[in-house]
């Protein structure tokens, strides 16, 4: 089940030293069967299955690829992590480095009870034949508590992306409705942010739950503000009058699913998480029933070439959760020229 370009059809492999090796694990590849195929005519005259587009007369939906040149300090910091970081941590690093940020621990400046000692100050260090010897817990000193630590996302610079947001943000200002999708909880509120300071009023929806707000951080009617994007809604004009510009902006895995936003005409993925699922959900929300004659656009925003790999492999399915270094490296080496750079 594993794609081509999987490790396990690599003769040698390398290792994050560089050392070249013959791969222990490694079988030549041959093709699969597509039983997903074949079960549609081994399942005939059982089961009708019935696909999207043939009984559904929707207007089209339109894939583009825009591709923004990532900063001096960006590439830097991927050369640096593409060196220092290993496998699956690399690639969610690089991925919210794409996004301009990167995740890092800070003191919350609370203490709690010690997960070494549980608060005991001592405990056994070791033994002396049967006879367990008691030392001071070195993980909080003897003290029997420690400081809290908490990770958050922070700014690694201005992130490239956000221009074309922007831009985008400006384009869609008339229709007053626009779709953004992000990856990270970090990605999520930067894009709030971003919305407000072009004076976009923003309901977001991910893990957290739902939230709607004004361009002033005010909160706002969160049901009436996601109905406004029902195309179909009988109230519809007299919501857009209400809240002329909001942007839905949400995480695929949290907002992909059972809600209509086919008011907006276009959708942006700020970055796509490693869910195939989820991303398939998430296209539709803008393109379904009750759309008007317009196409509905997606747009993938290209700064790292982890971001084209990403999105690369979601079409493939394959399990980006276990990926290598190799595949890493293989990553930032994809030729993003073919994609419409904007500037």
């Amino acid at each position: 089940g594993k794609i081509e370009g999987d490790d396990l059809h690599k003769e040698y492999i390398e290792d994050i030293f560089g050392s070249i090796d013959l791969n222990p694990s490694y079988h030549e590849y041959k093709k699969g069967i597509n039983e997903v195929a074949n079960l549609y005519n081994r399942m005939k005259g059982i089961v009708l299955i019935i696909n999207k587009e043939d009984v559904l007369d929707l207007p089209d939906k339109i894939l583009q690829q825009v591709r923004v040149a990532p900063t001096r300090h960006q590439l830097e910091l991927a050369e640096l992590l593409k060196l220092y970081t290993a496998g699956a941590e690399a690639m969610i690093r690089l991925r919210c480095l794409s996004d301009g940020f990167q995740y890092v621990d800070k003191e919350t400046g609370h203490t709690a009870v010690c997960k070494g000692c549980n608060g005991e100050l001592e405990l056994v260090i070791g033994y002396d034949g049967d006879t367990p010897i008691i030392g001071e817990c070195e993980a909080c000193n003897g003290t029997g508590t420690h400081i809290e630590v908490e990770r958050i996302g922070e700014a690694t610079a201005e992130c490239p992306k956000d221009a074309y947001v922007k831009a985008v943000l400006d384009e869609q200002s008339d229709l007053g409705r626009v779709v953004l999708w992000g990856a990270f909880k970090w990605s999520i509120d930067h894009l709030v942010e971003l919305c407000h300071k072009e004076e976009w009023a923003t309901i977001r929806l991910d893990g957290r739950g739902r939230e709607a707000r004004d361009h002033l951080n005010n909160f706002i009617d969160e049901d009436e503000v996601l109905t406004s994007f029902d195309n179909g809604h009988p109230d519809l004009a007299a919501l857009k009058r209400k809240y002329p510009k909001v942007a839905f902006v949400g995480n695929p895995a949290a907002g992909g699913m059972g809600i209509t936003l086919h008011a907006a005409k276009l959708a942006l993925y700020y970055s796509n998480t490693f869910s195939g699922e989820s991303r398939i959900q998430s296209m539709d929300r803008i393109h379904r029933i009750g759309m008007d004659e317009l196409p509905a656009t997606i747009v993938d925003l290209i700064c790292l070439p982890t971001d084209l790999y990403i999105l690369q492999n979601l079409d493939e399915k394959a399990n980006l959760e276990n990926i290598s270094m190799n595949r890493v490296r293989e990553a930032l080496e994809l030729d993003l020229t073919n994609i419409p750079l904007f500037e």
